[in-house]
């Protein structure tokens, strides 16, 4: 099995980035839309995970401070 590799969230950003300007095309094609679509799923999803684990280590290292 195959380790997922850390990503940034500004690496993750600019995929982001790069399908939604791929998205804005005049000339894209219906499938090639939908694949980019989902693609810009995935990544939402990816940095929505991203985002709940910053703030979980956040919430530690406050409770850490309360001790």
């Amino acid at each position: 099995m195959a380790t997922k590799k850390f990503r940034s969230y500004q690496e993750i950003k600019l995929d982001l980035d790069a399908v939604i300007q791929n998205l804005q095309a005049e000339d894209i094609d219906v499938d090639n839309a939908i694949k980019l679509y989902s693609d810009g799923q995935k990544l939402i999803k990816e940095m929505d995970d991203y985002l709940k684990k910053a703030k979980n280590q956040i919430k530690e290292i406050k409770s850490s401070f309360k001790k």
